[in-house]
């Protein structure tokens, strides 16, 4: 039995009367062609805290969506990418302009704890700082309110959460010069 954790990161996984989702499909159908029994439950950890799970062979034993990084290579067996989708920064629409990464320099962002982008952003962009939340939608929520000036997140999520959720004041200000977020079984 493979334990296959879904999040709230829709169109690729989520729980709505059972497992939902692009990637949830995906891995269905490498279930049923394979013969493996695969038991998806409804992620009620952060992201941060199913990676740690998934590092010291705890449930869940895949994650369908993560990113490749070298470090997370050392000890995890991806597949290959199977998502490729925009890194995009979002903000109000009675924010400030932003046109690009550069614009968020002194500004506050959102980004998900132990996500890429976190160490993106730290590595190449000190002088902005740095609000870490737990999800997309706190992410966008944290924007909507005001709490921070803008947020970086995959394009796909970001749109479908902000209509799921009525986020309607949120918008995508700009791309980034990141490559695509990519995504794999991890």
């Amino acid at each position: 039995t493979i334990n296959a954790r879904v999040a709230y990161w829709p169109p690729y996984q989520f729980w709505q009367n059972g497992p939902q989702g692009i990637s949830v499909d995906y891995l269905k159908k490498i279930g049923e062609k394979y013969g493996l029994d695969i038991q998806f439950y409804a992620a009620d950890e952060p992201w941060a805290k199913a990676l740690e799970n998934l590092l010291n062979h705890r449930r869940p034993d895949i994650l369908t969506t993560i990113h490749h990084t070298p470090d997370r290579e050392k000890d995890i067996a991806f597949s290959t990418d199977y998502l490729s989708i925009p890194w995009v920064i979002f903000n109000r629409k009675d924010g400030d302009f932003i046109g690009g990464i550069d614009d968020l320099r002194g500004k506050t962002v959102a980004v998900q704890r132990d996500f890429v982008m976190q160490d993106i952003l730290k590595d190449e962009y000190p002088e902005i700082k740095i609000l870490t939340v737990n999800d997309t939608l706190e992410e966008l929520k944290a924007v909507s309110t005001g709490q921070v000036d803008a947020c970086i997140d995959n394009l796909a999520v970001g749109t479908y959460i902000i209509q799921e959720n009525g986020l309607f004041n949120v918008k995508v200000a700009a791309p980034t010069p990141f490559p695509n977020h990519t995504q794999a079984f991890g």
